[in-house]
């Protein structure tokens, strides 16, 4: 991992964590996540499913996908992941 991401992410988890949001109602948290994701290159979907708390995101040399819903049963989010 390359400095820049690092301190990206670093910088990404200090300010969801400084902006607590309810449950299924992340949407700040998640507009900071897709738009870090798209400065370093990946592809989002946003509004998956008519949630605009979910997305996904093609990362990687295959452009993989990665999405994430909230999860019913524990309030948390929930990645999956498949190739293209």
């Amino acid at each position: 991992m390359n400095d820049s991401l690092r301190d990206d992410l670093i910088r990404l988890s200090r300010e969801i964590n400084a902006d607590p949001e309810l449950a299924y109602k992340e949407e700040r948290a998640v507009g900071r996540i897709t738009a870090l994701l798209q400065k370093h290159g990946h592809e989002v979907e946003r509004n998956l499913g008519g949630l605009p708390t979910a997305f996904r995101a093609r990362v990687g040399p295959s452009r993989s996908s990665l999405s994430t819903t909230p999860s019913r049963t524990s309030g948390t989010a929930a990645a999956t992941t498949s190739s293209r």
